[in-house]
């Protein structure tokens, strides 16, 4: 699986998503390699990049492993560049709710920008109080 997520990445990286996208649905559908968490990270960093928040939610909510904070993150960065704050605190509470990672300082900055960009300084200040109370 290294070398096709080092494909993937090189894809995504010259912006050529819709072709690592066809590789990739290529790869689940054949089936003759098991993506890992870095695939998925990899597409959804790709799909989040070029806008398509939409596919990047499908990729995450279909993934078999368990996600990473990378992924979280990335989603939460992507669905706040997108400017869906709501699609972002979704991803936020999900990663809250796990068991495997929690918030980090990313995740609460992302989101502190997201709600700042957007004008929202009131859930911007909440976020960060939140972030305060959870640093020990």
């Amino acid at each position: 699986m290294y070398s096709c997520n080092t494909i993937l990445g090189v894809l995504v990286r010259a912006n050529c998503v819709n072709i690592a996208k066809a590789i990739y649905d290529q790869v689940l559908a054949e089936a003759v390699l098991e993506p890992d968490v870095y695939t998925y990270i990899t597409m959804i960093c790709g799909l989040c990049k070029v806008g398509m928040i939409k596919s990047a939610r499908k990729v995450f909510e279909e993934m078999p492993c368990e996600p990473n904070m990378v992924t979280y993150n990335t989603l939460i960065h992507g669905f706040c560049k997108k400017g869906d704050m709501e699609g972002a605190t979704r991803v936020f509470d999900r990663l809250v709710e796990s068991k495997s990672c929690k918030p980090d300082v990313v995740s609460f900055a992302t989101l502190i920008e997201g709600y700042s960009k957007r004008g929202d300084f009131r859930d911007a200040l909440e976020c960060l109080k939140e972030m305060m109370e959870g640093v020990p």
